[in-house]
């Protein structure tokens, strides 16, 4: 299911606000215990890779949005070690950007799977999806 592009920026633009006042405010953080926290972390941040793909904007876009993304991963860690009742996390920051490559990869898989294979034309792959 594809949402329009302003509900997907809104979506992606207030999921990033989110992420950031929570990683930013004071003596705030999930309990580190059973490394709760790194589970939200790479789901957090895999949610915020992937919704750029589910929305119909330029290429650009989506770019700017996995660069903001990716610069925030590691700034808000390197940022917590200078806020009160917060400490920058490796595991947290690595949890971060591996739920960012885990929903690149899965963007890759799946638009590598739509492509036509190198011997195969699009034409070909056109009349083959209408036969089946």
């Amino acid at each position: 299911m594809r949402i329009s592009a302003r509900l997907g920026s809104l979506l992606w633009i207030g999921g990033f606000i989110v992420v950031a006042l929570f990683s930013l405010k004071p003596n705030l953080g999930p309990p580190g215990e059973y490394h709760v926290d790194v589970v939200l972390h790479l789901a957090t941040y895999f949610f915020l890779a992937y919704l750029p793909f589910s929305i119909p904007i330029p290429k650009l876009g989506r770019g700017l949005m996995i660069g903001a993304l990716v610069a925030f991963a590691a700034g808000s860690e390197f940022l917590q070690h200078f806020m009160p009742g917060r400490t920058a996390s490796l595991s947290d920051g690595i949890a971060n950007v591996a739920g960012i490559g885990v929903a690149l990869a899965i963007v890759w898989l799946i638009a590598s799977r739509a492509r036509p294979s190198a011997g195969e034309s699009s034409e070909e792959l056109s009349e083959n999806q209408q036969i089946s």
